[in-house]
């Protein structure tokens, strides 16, 4: 499977590649969604949708990035942030799903 990940901790990224890698799948990851070169043969984005994605990863509009993969491939977001899960909850996109439940940031 072709996986993309967008999360701007490298220590996180790093982590759920090495993962994915070893279990065989294809994987991409950036920082942000501006850095994610080729995404047209994703099946699954991995988004970060907390603040800290907006602020330090520079993805001001995660609701956008969701929706524009949802359209070719699936999306799951997940975030520490209780806040930032609920604002992705609403979002009216066919592929998209976010943890209902905060992620440990030190995963």
């Amino acid at each position: 499977m072709s996986i993309a990940i967008v999360d701007w901790r490298p220590d996180r990224r790093r982590e759920m590649q090495d993962w994915l890698t070893g279990e065989g799948h294809l994987v991409h990851s950036a920082p942000s969604r501006a850095h994610l070169q080729s995404c047209d043969e994703v099946e699954l984005l991995l988004l970060h949708v907390g603040d800290s994605q907006r602020t330090e990863g520079g993805d001001r509009n995660l609701e956008e990035i969701a929706a524009e993969f949802s359209k070719r491939s699936w999306v799951l977001g997940y975030s520490g942030d209780p806040a930032s899960i609920d604002r992705l909850k609403s979002l009216n996109a066919a592929e998209f799903a976010v943890f209902p439940e905060p992620l440990c940031a030190n995963m």
